[in-house]
């Protein structure tokens, strides 16, 4: 538990990661046995992200949440042809905005940032890779509205984007996984399970422990 809170102290957003770790886990578990149909897998993604988000950035999580709803509107809105011109102008026109009123509150009324906001920005940034990543590929043709042709989530169209936006193994961190790659995990995880991560999370778990230590 000391482990836990120097953790905590030292970089709070790899801590929340770890806190994230067991919960994966039971997703795994979970979907690959088939205890979760698509759209619940889904569900738990979404729903993990919106806890992981209020829990480590309180009222700043709201953020997130205005970006991921304006991005699926647009999405189920907008025409291709012109979806990430708006997607991405407006992403980071609320992305800066915040930016400058870090900068505000830092400069200006000389008042430290409160950590929760910086946490959030992190996030929305990710997030912004996320959408605007979607809607490139929505404009080039590389990816059909997946309201349109949602294989086996028909009754919640919009789920996935809105989960792709929000799932929580990446709301805090974490490479780029296009679209279309994390439907087919999503939906597909019960058929072709990848392999399991407990023969190497211990591993991967402790060189983080060492690289914090040294």
């Amino acid at each position: 538990m000391d482990l836990f809170w120097i953790i905590l102290n030292l970089n709070p957003q790899l801590a929340y990661q770890l806190f994230t770790i067991p919960f994966a886990l039971l997703f795994y578990r979970l979907a690959t046995r088939g205890y979760l149909t698509v759209m619940y897998r889904y569900m738990f993604l979404t729903l993990g992200g919106f806890l992981l988000a209020v829990l480590t950035m309180g009222p700043y999580s709201v953020l997130l949440f205005i970006s991921a709803t304006m991005f699926v509107l647009l999405v189920y809105f907008m025409e291709p042809v012109h979806i990430h011109r708006w997607i991405f102008g407006l992403q980071m026109c609320w992305q800066t905005f915040w930016h400058f009123y870090i900068q505000y509150q830092q400069y200006w009324l000389q008042e430290p940032a409160d950590s929760r906001l910086l946490l959030a920005m992190s996030a929305l940034m990710l997030l912004t890779q996320r959408v605007t990543s979607v809607s490139m590929d929505l404009q080039e043709g590389k990816v059909t509205k997946p309201f349109r042709r949602s294989h086996q989530c028909k009754a919640t169209p919009l789920l996935p984007l809105f989960s792709y936006a929000l799932y929580f193994p990446a709301l805090l961190g974490g490479p780029l996984c296009p679209f279309t790659t994390y439907v087919t995990f999503v939906e597909q995880i019960s058929i072709r399970p990848p392999p399991s991560p407990l023969p190497i999370l211990p591993w991967k778990i402790l060189r983080v422990l060492v690289l914090l230590v040294l």
